[in-house]
């Protein structure tokens, strides 16, 4: 029951920082005890932990990954989710969306064969950046929005991106569930459909 409780928290916790201390304190168990446990959703490809970005930064930054879960059909099974008219309406649709969006990136690296190259961004002033694909070029920063609607205020964390880390930025996008898309500027506007965008530029 203590495990079963530990995975709906942790579906409870999609897209937030994993603190084994926090989980333990809630569920009456150790913290050795939570990360044995999340070792074994690991290895069984129910959860991935995002790890977060420090090289060459200009910022105190975190050091805990971020949780996601490899299926999100599985996560809103565990949150009791049971259809798409329930997801629209539910409290964890953003993190849900913002699961699938870094799952499909990772698939993708894996599908090439190759290890991961994501990462997310967040310093002590909890300053965020959803998902960073790195290659030897450079970074791309993703912001990810499950809204239907643009707003100007989804540019404004990539915009400083260049300022908070000192790689060179070679791209910036906003993913997000709306049909309006731009190309154009310093930051493109894709809808979620269309992540192949960016999926085709040199970054993998």
């Amino acid at each position: 029951m203590q495990f079963h409780t530990f995975i709906r928290l942790c579906a409870g916790r999609i897209g937030s920082l994993f603190k084994a201390s926090e989980l333990a304190n809630e569920i009456g168990v150790s913290s050795h005890t939570i990360t044995a446990w999340m070792s074994v959703l690991q290895a069984s490809y129910i959860v991935t932990l995002l790890p977060p970005y420090y090289e060459n930064t200009r910022k105190r930054l975190t050091k805990a990954p971020k949780l996601y879960f490899t299926d999100t059909g599985v996560a809103c099974h565990l949150l009791g989710i049971e259809s798409a008219q329930q997801l629209a309406r539910d409290k964890m649709r953003g993190a849900l969306f913002e699961n699938f969006i870094v799952m499909e990136a990772l698939k993708r690296r894996y599908n090439l064969g190759k290890e991961s190259n994501l990462y997310f961004y967040r310093d002590s002033h909890q300053n965020e950046i959803d998902l960073i694909l790195k290659n030897s070029s450079g970074l791309y920063g993703i912001e990810i929005k499950s809204a239907m609607t643009f707003h100007p205020d989804f540019e404004k964390t990539l915009k400083q991106m260049d300022g908070w880390i000192n790689n060179p930025v070679i791209g910036k996008a906003i993913v997000y569930a709306g049909s309006l898309e731009n190309s154009a500027g310093e930051v493109k506007l894709i809808n979620y459909n269309h992540l192949y965008e960016i999926w085709d530029i040199p970054v993998f």
